[in-house]
């Protein structure tokens, strides 16, 4: 999945008056011992994307898009399991500065890896309907 976004905005609800940009989200981002979502469903999980670009350790629910975000540079717990949740966040909280740095430095290696420009382009070059196109059209060319 090719992912781009943009770390210096990101858009909340406020309520009935719809979506609004908040600028310098960033900022926003690492000011936080943790980013903890805890949906019960989730598509993708862009909000996950912008606080580990932040710099920011988070855990998620085990579902949906949250687990392709997370996957081993965070915390997944089961949904509906308050305990497990309750312990996401003390662990959040009690990340000490060298945990921190690791949990910061394996986020920012699978943003690279995973979601970039390039790391979908590599993802997409590799489908197989796109190879099998590929292999249709040097077929033709050799004719």
């Amino acid at each position: 999945m090719l992912i781009l976004f943009d770390i210096d905005c990101t858009l909340v609800d406020t309520g009935g008056a719809g979506l609004t940009a908040i600028a310098d989200a960033a900022r926003l981002y690492s000011a936080f011992d943790g980013f903890l979502l805890s949906s019960d469903h989730e598509p993708f999980g862009m909000v996950l994307l912008e606080a580990m670009a932040a710099g920011t350790p988070i855990a998620a629910t085990h579902c949906g898009g949250g687990c392709e975000v997370v996957g081993d540079t965070g915390l997944l717990f089961p949904l509906g399991d308050d305990a497990a949740l309750a312990d996401a966040m003390r662990t959040l909280y009690g990340l000490d500065q060298a945990q921190r740095n690791d949990w910061v430095q394996r986020m920012d290696q699978r943003v690279a890896d995973m979601f970039t420009l390039s790391a979908g382009a590599r993802v997409f070059w590799r489908l197989p309907f796109v190879q099998q196109h590929l292999s249709l059209g040097e077929r033709d060319g050799d004719n």
